[in-house]
């Protein structure tokens, strides 16, 4: 059996006119029931200071696995000042959280 979910690579696109300007991929297992958070570096807190949107797209990668991929839209003029922007490296930082769920219970997170 597969391992339940893995991370796969990740692509930024920096374009003024972008959206989506991060995407995440991920492998699941085939036909898993997924919840995906996006939060502050800490992994527990919720982003302030800025809009995000996620948007999570399952499609089939193989017979017994499928891919994640995981569309996140930044509001970049809101970047500065927000909780994701670390002032001293000059970057960002957030946490992706992807949970398998089975009988309504969280049975593996990454």
């Amino acid at each position: 059996m597969p391992f339940p979910h893995q991370s796969l690579d990740a692509n930024f696109d920096h374009d003024d006119e972008a959206n989506n300007e991060i995407t995440l991929h991920y492998l699941l297992g085939a036909n898993r029931i997924y919840e995906v958070a996006l939060l502050d570096k800490n992994c527990q807190d919720d982003i302030t200071g800025i809009s995000v949107q996620t948007m999570p797209i399952p499609s089939m990668y193989s017979h017994d696995q499928d891919q994640l991929d995981v569309y996140i839209d930044l509001d970049k003029s809101s970047i500065v000042g927000s909780s994701i922007w670390d002032p001293v490296a000059s970057k960002i930082e957030f946490c992706t959280r992807v949970q398998l769920i089975s009988a309504g219970k969280v049975i593996t997170h990454e």
